[in-house]
């Protein structure tokens, strides 16, 4: 019977001159086939036969060799009888035998489904009709697995928490699944063909454009940290180079789909040392003790190098009062104010270095999550914690001191704003790995641990009412608040930080911190700690006694150098509310270089201030404020009396003179009023034209006779008997008639 594909496959098996071969792999244009003896391919036989497809066709055609199909397969002999496919060819036959299991289920659902085999009953398209028909035929398929190619189905998936199955038959979303992709390829056994072999668009680009992307592929892993999309603009030029050369039949081109393949198919290790270079690389892919320490896969995460922050409102309720009122207070006086004392749930923020598993930063703080809580926290970074655990009477010592490299927090309040701005100014990077608690899971975990804490106390909080139940949480409180923060010093420092973690091959976060050798980075200093936490105070001023702020008059050697230079101009100051005994101020880059001063500011200093916070100065300013209020008061007062007393002797005097009053009668008020009106129709109406003749110098003392009013003087007429020297009184010239 003549052959009905004139191709091989990998599961063929070529007799030429009474030896056999069998296909090993494909090239380009031609199949490599090694010798089979007693079954067995001599994979390591020198003497491979390269036989291209066209060759294959004319010896079989001429009889010198004979191919039998899927001879190594009895899967790809069962679907070749299907004689649906003509894609199988390139398949194993582990492949050709997982296709023919999934095959077999889908035509025993499809016979089912018409009422084939002796079913009375079509099982419904439906989770629980395919949960049935899986139950019901699961064995018998198996048993003809095995029947058919001799061995059993591999085991199921290893899923956590779900036992395994014996062997991997479909559940009922899986069976629907490959029952969709077997109708929807037209019931041919390519619809379970594995896709990967046609991943990366393979063998279809030619042969010098190929060298042209491996060429410049290369370049991606060098310090230059060139971009992908840089990669493909050098290739796509070197195409069109190439292209200018070429006949306009024959032209090349590249996709940059393509190109980016290559890129990602570049070994990581090698594009690491060509971009980070070789000692980052080395540390990266070196294994060290317990393995690689990375953080997501993607940069190695030493001591110190990333700090995990968050805030905890704790599982116990604590009563708020005054430390120093409490300590006065007889044991009596004490246990009735645990009765009226505020309750209150103090929130714990921490901050935890992921390597280690140590505790770094800590502020415990009656009431909510604050701002001024989380900054608390990341100051504590930073300083000597000793004494602190000293104050504790803690045995163990507290040496995580150092800068971190990055600090993780969740997007609260708490975290933002002063927060956010007090971390960029420490030089530190501030990330945001998402709401999800997990993505911040370590100091999750440790405040899981805190509950631990918690239990040792009464007046538990819980989590929730239900798990509180009718236990009497604010009743029952017995710790103080001030009390609570030592006390967790001391359960940091002595327990957490020496028992044994689990996330830590059972070594303790201490040793774990003591045995890291990589340099830390170096804490903030006094200064700097004061520039990053300090409040801005602007519009200060540089005045003879100094800058003043709060009534203090802070110096500095320099400052009238420094006043010389900016002269009135305000400036910019950073007060520590924890000490004001300094104050630091922004000094103008122009000023800077001319004083020669180090660094951005220039500390001016009220030694009498060193200590003391900024809430006591506030507090006795406030007194002061109130002393001048209260004695502006009573100088009015006195002042008052004193006006009044001057007043009434001045009235005395004017009275006993006989002068009249400085002050408008009610009379002489509304006389003037009456004056205003009359002088203002006046000006308002107009005035009527004269009319006759105007009077001669000769008619006027006739006319208007001898004044009576008062006696002749400047401006009248002594004689009568000489003539007049003035003009008519209605103002008219000789020449105007």
């Amino acid at each position: 019977m003549p052959n009905k594909r004139l191709y091989l496959t990998l599961n063929d098996r070529v007799r030429r001159n009474g030896e056999c071969y069998r296909p090993a792999e494909r090239l380009e244009q031609a199949w490599v086939l090694m010798h089979v003896v007693d079954g067995e391919m001599l994979v390591d036989d020198d003497d491979a036969w390269h036989l291209t497809d066209k060759r294959q066709q004319e010896l079989r055609d001429a009889k010198v060799i004979a191919v039998d199909e899927n001879y190594f397969s009895a899967a790809g002999r069962d679907l070749a009888l299907r004689d649906d496919d003509l894609l199988l060819h390139d398949l194993t036959d582990a492949e050709l035998r997982a296709i023919a299991w999934k095959v077999e289920w889908c035509t025993r659902w499809n016979r089912a489904r018409a009422g084939l085999d002796g079913r009375d009953r079509k099982p419904a398209l439906t989770p629980k009709g395919l949960a049935g028909f899986i139950e019901a035929e699961r064995e018998a398929v198996h048993q003809w697995y095995i029947d058919r190619y001799d061995m059993p189905r591999p085991l199921g998936r290893d899923i956590v928490g779900i036992q395994r199955k014996t062997y991997d038959y479909p559940g009922p979303t899986t069976l629907r699944e490959w029952i969709s992709e077997f109708e929807d390829a037209g019931f041919r056994s390519s619809a379970f063909k594995p896709g990967y072999g046609r991943c990366g668009n393979r063998k279809q680009l030619d042969g010098r454009v190929l060298n042209i992307i491996q060429q410049r592929v290369d370049e991606y892993a060098s310090r230059g940290c060139p971009a992908k999309d840089d990669v493909f603009m050098d290739v796509d030029a070197d195409v069109r180079r190439l292209n200018r050369e070429l006949p306009k039949d024959a032209q090349l081109s590249v996709n940059e789909r393509a190109v980016r393949r290559r890129v990602n198919m570049l070994p990581p290790v090698t594009v690491d040392a060509g971009r980070l270079g070789t000692d980052v690389a080395g540390r990266k892919y070196t294994p060290v003790g317990e393995g690689l320490r990375t953080f997501n896969g993607l940069e190695v995460i030493e001591r110190m190098g990333r700090v995990e922050m968050d805030d905890w409102e704790m599982d116990l309720f604590a009563i708020l009062n005054d430390a120093e009122v409490y300590d006065t207070l007889t044991p009596k006086q004490r246990e009735q104010a645990r009765k009226l004392d505020p309750k209150v749930r103090c929130t714990v923020t921490a901050g935890i270095d992921v390597v280690t598993r140590c505790i770094v930063a800590l502020n415990v703080t009656p009431g909510k999550p604050s701002t001024m809580g989380s900054r608390r926290a990341l100051h504590s970074m930073f300083i000597d914690k000793t004494g602190w655990a000293r104050l504790a009477k803690a045995t163990s010592e507290w040496p995580m001191t150092a800068k971190s490299r990055e600090i993780a927090t969740d997007g609260g309040p708490a975290f933002e704003g002063d927060f956010r701005d007090t971390v960029r100014r420490c030089g530190i990077t501030h990330r945001y790995p998402g709401g999800n608690p997990a993505s911040r899971g370590h100091i999750e975990s440790f405040f899981r641990s805190l509950k631990g804490f918690c239990r040792m106390f009464t007046g538990q909080a819980f989590a929730n009412v239900v798990k509180r139940g009718d236990y009497e949480a604010e009743g029952m409180a017995s710790v103080m608040a001030h009390e609570v923060e030592i006390l967790l010093v001391r359960y940091i420092v002595d327990e957490y930080h020496r028992r044994p973690h689990s996330g830590l091959g059972d070594m303790s976060p201490l040793s774990v911190w003591e045995r890291s050798t990589n340099e830390l980075l170096t804490a903030p200093d006094e200064v700097q700690r004061h520039a990053a936490f300090g409040i801005r105070k602007r519009n200060l001023r540089i005045r003879a006694p100094g800058v003043r702020y709060m009534h203090v008059d802070y110096k500095h050697p320099k400052m009238g150098l420094l006043y010389g230079l900016v002269g009135r101009r305000d400036l910019t100051g950073v007060i520590n509310p924890n000490d004001l005994g300094t104050i630091l101020v922004l000094v103008p880059e122009e000023a800077r270089r001319a004083i020669g001063a180090e660094g951005d500011f220039m500390a001016f200093k009220a030694d009498e201030f060193r200590g003391v916070p900024l809430t006591r100065l506030e507090h006795y300013n406030d007194e002061i404020k109130r002393f001048a209020a209260d004695e502006a008061a009573d100088g009015r007062s006195v002042r008052h009396e004193a006006r009044q007393f001057i007043k009434r002797a001045a009235e005395e005097a004017r009275i006993r003179a006989g002068a009249p009053s400085d002050v408008m009668t009610n009379d002489q008020h509304l006389a003037f009023l009456e004056r205003l009106e009359r002088a203002g129709d006046r000006a308002s109406s107009p005035r009527a034209k004269p009319e006759g003749a105007p009077m001669s110098a000769a008619d006027e003392p006739d006319t208007l006779g001898v004044s009576i009013a008062r006696k002749p003087g400047s401006g009248r007429v002594a004689d009568p008997a000489k003539p007049a020297t003035r003009k008519s009184v209605n103002r008219y010239r000789d020449e105007e008639r």
